[in-house]
Formats: structure tokens, sequence, C-alpha cells
């Protein structure tokens, strides 16, 4: 029965993608620009990560959070092979801003400044 409701929600979720994606492209050729130059961005703002899940499954790929604390939760439950996806679709070979929630003392940060560059500590709590 979940994977029926999962299903289904995707291919509602691809069939909106389609319009908004036409829309979006309508909009383009209006203004002048260039397809490149615009994203769609679909913010998970109180979505649930099963709908998260569907809307990866039915192609989209970049998403924003409001809620650190919901950020975490959702990451946490995406696939190796999501993120994997996410990662050489939309950061490789892309500038990128890496931001580590816990405590500092338990967080190796000359590691990660000789693996990824300079560093801003936005608190030494």
């Amino acid at each position: 029965m979940r994977d029926l409701i999962f299903n289904a929600m995707v291919n509602i979720i691809r069939e909106n993608l389609k319009i908004i994606n036409e829309k979006m492209m309508t909009a383009v050729e209006k203004s002048g620009r260039k397809p490149d130059e615009i994203k769609l961005l679909a913010v998970t703002k109180m979505v649930p990560i099963f709908t998260i899940k569907a809307a990866i499954e039915a192609g989209l790929q970049e998403f924003g959070e409001n809620y650190p604390e919901q950020a975490v939760e959702k990451i946490e439950n995406l696939s190796f092979e999501q993120i994997k996806n996410f990662y050489q679709t939309q950061i490789k070979n892309k500038p990128v801003t890496i931001i580590i929630f816990g405590d500092p003392k338990l967080i190796d940060l000359k590691t990660i400044k000789s693996k990824y560059g300079k560093i801003n500590k936005l608190s030494n709590n």
C-alpha cells in the first residue's frame, strides 16, 4: 500500500513539474534570460521526508529548508544514492558552503580545512 501511495505521489509531482517547467520556460523567453540562469528550488519547510523522497524520485534536485533542525533530520533520512546523485549533479566542481552542527571540540577543523579550504566559525558554543 505504501509503495502504491508513493508511486502515485511521484506521478502527481512529475506532472506538476512538467507544468511548472513549461511556465518557467515561458517566463524565461518573455524576460530574455537564458534557461541556465534560473533554477527551481523546492522549499521543504514542514514537508515530511516521505514527500521529499517522492519529489526526488520525480526529478526535483534542489531543495531549501528554513529550519536547520528539520534539515538535519531530512538529510539523515536520505539514502547514500540520493546524496551521491545530488553531489554529482549539483555540487561537484562548484563552490560549496558546508555547515557543520555539533560540539566544536569534537570536530577536527584541521582536517576539514585541509580538505575544503576556508572555515568561518559562527559560534564557539
